[in-house]
């Protein structure tokens, strides 16, 4: 009988009780909400316990044969039955056996421990247990109990210290609408309560309404909106900023992936703008906005509802074309660019939301589904999930020209548009996104391949020398696909004259040469890069490697680049004889290189 919320604790009921004498005159069986022996038996059970205690009369001189008149026998008897019963009760909505306790309320103070007794593994209250599985009318009951004895305000209302939740705040955490709305209805009725209703939990310092916002419980939103219309003065209760790191509701949801509610409260400033101030206000915190956020974070969700609401909200272009007041970042531009330190910690702070909550309290039933798993991904996946968004901000333009100049824009302080701060943070995802962009739009094609004006390189030309083989593995692809478009791909550096693959090597990007030479029978462009001399040098790449100033800091990656060469040339056996030629000029420079440095040749030329 025993539901997942009530614990593990059983209760064996008297299997002597006759069943023919299951009822009782003052029991009222008319509202039953269950049929069946099986709820009419623990009826049975509960009435024969109370005539126990002396609550109903016995029916039959059988029983008053065997009620017990000691005090102790009494109360020890129907703890174990009726606190159990109760919970039950509450728990599965089973009305008429409630009422069986909030009828006789006031006859014995065991009633009155009953009714407000933790219970279960979970040892929660039954008015707890009655919110979390959305049973309103054993809520309303206990509501109406309040109405006749407000005594019992704090046992209600107040957060169980064992958990540091109140009842409210835990069927906004689960998206029991309606007792959320059975609650929201009483407090109009009674606004002594808006306090404990209202209130921060203490478990997280989260209002009831942040916490459905981080839960996307979309529905539970709606109501608390329509009783903030009805009741502006609410606002500061309802809207109460997270005090951890500043955040608003809306922000919450917004970092929380809570698209349905993002939409609600968007839809709601859309008609109330003045009543909902802080949508695109920067936060105090680490003065960022909602949608800055939701675009650094690559929340790929929450920024589809932004655009939808484009052309509805004039606030979301002037968003997009705002810079953080710190790092000078567009929003899109922050998608660009790979996690930073406040992406993480950002994430790390979320995953402590219900730090007080034991584990095992989550296993019975749902206090929320609010984990690390589900927001605190692993690396790449937060990178993937950028070049969603950004794929999905490029695509969104091309049907509104004037956010063109956003996808290219540099940056304030280092001139960096976004797609090179895509290549240099090393996110394949986005760059994948950036040259579909590039096919559908070829006219475009000079701001993709244009040289830095400070550095004077292209963004693939840093992707190469920061060894972001990923990176170069999409340009690659995409030169395949569509030589015309990127014909200026393989660009030299006019400062120096090298190309992006000689930089490669005098850089020890082994992992960058090797996707070049796996692309050298596919690339007809490359063989001119791999087998002939630098224009500017003269020197072969493998030996510009060797030759390089930065040789003996970076000694392991130049001696991958060595072994990649020697490797490829030894697979191919068109190359045999230029293979002996590189062997004479490896040993011709290091002659004069650190011993070590020649052992660890002498290994790599002898295997």
């Amino acid at each position: 009988m025993t539901d997942a919320i009530s614990g593990s604790n059983q209760v064996e009921l008297p299997m002597d009780i006759a069943y023919e004498n299951e009822r009782a005159n003052k029991v009222n069986t008319s509202t039953h909400c269950f049929s069946g022996t099986q709820h009419d038996y623990e009826l049975t059970v509960l009435t024969t316990a109370m005539g126990m205690m002396n609550f109903v009369e016995p029916q039959t001189a059988h029983h008053a044969e065997r009620l017990p008149q000691d005090n102790v026998i009494k109360s020890a008897c129907f703890e174990s039955v009726g606190v159990s019963i109760f919970f039950e009760a509450c728990v599965n909505g089973k009305l008429d056996i409630a009422n069986v306790f909030f009828e006789r309320y006031e006859d014995s103070p065991e009633i009155r421990k009953t009714i407000f007794q933790p219970y279960g593994e979970l040892n929660i209250t039954p008015f707890i247990a009655a919110n979390i599985n959305n049973q309103t009318e054993i809520v309303s009951s206990f509501l109406k109990l309040y109405e006749s004895h407000p005594e019992i305000k704090t046992q209600l209302f107040q957060a169980q210290k064992t958990i540091g939740y109140t009842a409210f705040h835990l069927a906004c955490l689960n998206g029991c609408t309606s007792a959320v709305d059975t609650a929201l209805t009483f407090v109009e009725r009674h606004p002594e309560l808006a306090f404990y209703i209202f209130q921060p939990c203490e478990a997280n310092c989260l209002t009831p309404l942040a916490a459905a916002c981080a839960e996307n419980h979309a529905d539970v939103v709606r109501l608390f909106l329509g009783f903030y219309l009805k009741h502006p003065e609410a606002m500061q209760p309802l809207f109460y900023t997270y005090r951890v790191f500043e955040r608003s509701c809306f922000y919450l949801a917004c970092l929380n992936r809570s698209v349905d509610v993002v939409r609600v409260l968007l839809e709601f400033y859309e008609k109330h703008s003045a009543l909902l101030p802080e949508v695109f206000e920067y936060s105090s915190w680490d003065h960022t906005t909602p949608l800055y956020d939701v675009f650094s974070s690559g929340n790929i969700g929450v920024v589809k509802v932004f655009l939808e609401f484009y052309e509805r909200l004039p606030q979301i272009r002037e968003a997009l074309f705002q810079s953080h007041p710190l790092n000078k970042d567009t929003p899109f531009h922050s998608a660009c660019f790979h996690l930073n330190g406040r992406d993480v910690s950002e994430f790390l702070l979320l995953s402590g939301y219900h730090h007080q909550i034991k584990e095992s309290m989550l296993k019975p039933f749902k206090f929320t589904r609010f984990d690390v798993k589900r927001n605190m991904p692993c690396y790449s996946v937060l990178l993937n999930l950028k070049g969603q968004v950004v794929n999905e901000f490029l695509q969104f333009s091309e049907k509104h020209p004037e956010l063109e100049q956003l996808i290219f824009k540099p940056h304030e302080l280092n001139h960096n548009t976004p797609f090179y701060d895509a290549c240099f943070g090393n996110n394949p995802d986005v760059v994948r996104a950036f040259l579909s962009y590039l096919v559908r739009n070829p006219r475009t094609k000079n701001a993709f391949f244009n040289y830095h004006p400070i550095e004077q390189n292209t963004a693939f030309y840093i992707a190469c020398v920061f060894n972001h083989s990923g990176v170069v593995r999409e340009f690659l692809e995409g030169y395949q696909r569509h030589p015309k478009i990127m014909d200026l791909l393989f660009l030299p550096n006019p400062a120096d004259g090298n190309t992006p693959f000689y930089s490669a090597c005098i850089y020890g990007s082994a992992e960058v040469i090797l996707v070049f030479l796996e692309y050298y029978e596919k690339l007809a462009v490359i063989n001119e890069f791999i087998f002939h001399s630098s224009r500017s040098t003269w020197e072969f790449p493998l030996i510009a490697a060797i030759k390089s100033e930065s040789f003996e800091r970076g000694l392991k990656n130049h001696l991958n680049v060595v072994k990649v060469f020697l490797e490829f040339y030894k697979s191919h056996q068109q190359h045999q004889s230029q293979l002996f030629e590189m062997f004479t000029l490896i040993r011709e420079n290091i002659s004069d290189k650190p011993l070590h440095i020649k052992s660890q040749f002498a290994s790599l030329l002898t295997t």
